[in-house]
């Protein structure tokens, strides 16, 4: 099976790849720099161009079985904004009958996600208590988000391509969700045993921030089997160590 993973060079796709590759996938690898950022199974093909470009997806199409899309376009102010440009993909499968299958992840963290990035706020307030910054959050204890180990997000993702359904969504989430508050809260002690404190920032909520967003996973769970493996205490200490031991 040939497989072409656009983004696939990111924070998600280099704990996916490995999982494709060992499924005897041949993998396609699309991305925006030169070269590819992270380390690529063996044998997988690098392409570095413009998502955006036809002439480039068309020729990319004419030699692939699957396509896996991790390149996200949008953001939750962008997507407020244009909610209509986050259902096209569903609606070539109603018009047009394309073969699309929808994850929904929760909130992605772990080792090598990159901070700042205006995604990942774990990744952003370890970053942030390392380098002796506040770390803000938005209300009184910020948004309620579903955080998800991103080797799950990575097994979810395998699991609705063998055996999801076209035209379906399936969430990826643990179904527990986690204020802001919580977070930082759990990764005080891992702070001070490095000599660093939180130092937290309370600003305004923001209109575009949806308050709670904790995702069902029963979906997949009854088409794949899939459940998530890793607890959030586990994640968070191996997150903070990765962090921490790069320094």
């Amino acid at each position: 099976m040939r497989c072409c993973v656009i983004g696939g060079a990111g924070f998600i796709g280099s704990h996916l790849l490995p999982l494709l590759a060992a499924g005897g996938r041949v993998l396609t690898v699309v991305g925006r720099s030169a070269a590819p950022v992270r380390k690529l199974p063996p044998g997988t093909k690098y392409v570095s161009g413009d998502y955006g470009d036809p002439l480039l997806l068309q020729q990319l199409m004419s030699q692939t079985d699957e396509v896996i899309d991790l390149a996200y376009a949008t953001v939750p102010q962008t997507s407020y904004a244009d909610p209509i440009f986050d259902i096209q993909a569903i609606m070539y499968h109603r018009l047009a009958g394309l073969p699309v299958i929808i994850v929904r992840p929760g909130n992605a963290y772990g080792p090598g996600q990159v901070p700042g990035t205006g995604q990942g706020f774990v990744a952003t307030a370890i970053a942030h208590i390392l380098n002796h910054r506040e770390v803000t959050i938005f209300g009184k204890e910020g948004t309620v988000r579903d955080y998800i180990h991103v080797t799950d997000v990575a097994s979810g993702i395998a699991s609705a391509l063998e055996r999801g359904e076209p035209g379906h969504c399936y969430n990826i989430g643990t179904g527990i969700g986690k204020t802001n508050l919580e977070v930082l809260k759990a990764i005080e002690p891992l702070a001070s045993g490095k000599g660093c404190r939180v130092a937290l920032h309370v600003s305004e909520a923001r209109g575009f921030d949806v308050p709670s967003n904790i995702l069902d996973s029963a979906r997949l769970r009854k088409a794949a089997g899939w459940i998530p493996l890793v607890s959030f205490a586990r994640g968070i200490e191996e997150t903070w160590n990765y962090f921490a031991g790069t320094r």
